[in-house]
């Protein structure tokens, strides 16, 4: 068992940097097929972190095929583990992928909320990518502001064209 347990992390590893190679060259079913391997044998082994992050870069696959919907799903599978094993890391990277998910299927109320909830276990972690969280949601709270400057604009056009 000891000897499996190393040789299956390096599998493991390998195969998600195989995956991230072929994501990289766009070369997607190959990448898909070295994530979804990795998933399983991170399963089979009980590697909860490697699963977790299997799912995440999963749903960075269909995010990047622009399914929002298929991966919001997988962010959510990584969410769900990285909660349960305490993984600060990856339950941020899954909120604030699942923000921009949501973000582009135009549910931004979820999507703030998600990365709000990133924003804050980032700080907490001390990572850098709080900083690309923050410019997300100042890019949505000027969409927020524009949206509501054009909302009474439209209102006046649409009296005026009226004849009122």
């Amino acid at each position: 068992m000891s000897t499996r347990m190393p040789a299956c992390t390096f599998l493991i590893n390998a195969l998600g940097n195989l995956g991230n190679a072929h994501f990289a060259m766009g070369k997607f079913q190959d990448a898909r097929e070295c994530r979804e391997q990795r998933l399983v044998i991170a399963t089979e082994i009980g590697d909860r972190r490697g699963e977790a992050s299997a799912y995440g870069n999963l749903g960075n696959l269909y995010f990047a095929a622009r399914d929002f919907r298929k991966a919001v799903e997988y962010y959510q599978r990584q969410l769900a583990i990285a909660r349960e094993i305490g993984d600060a890391s990856n339950q941020a990277n899954a909120l604030f992928n699942m923000s921009v998910a949501l973000g582009d299927m135009d549910d931004r109320k979820n999507a703030i909320a998600h990365a709000r909830s990133a924003l804050a276990i980032y700080e907490q972690i001390g990572s850098a990518v709080a900083v690309q969280v923050r410019k997300q949601l100042d890019e949505w709270h000027e969409q927020e502001q524009k949206e509501r400057h054009a909302a009474p604009r439209q209102k006046i056009l649409a009296k005026s064209s009226s004849g009122q």
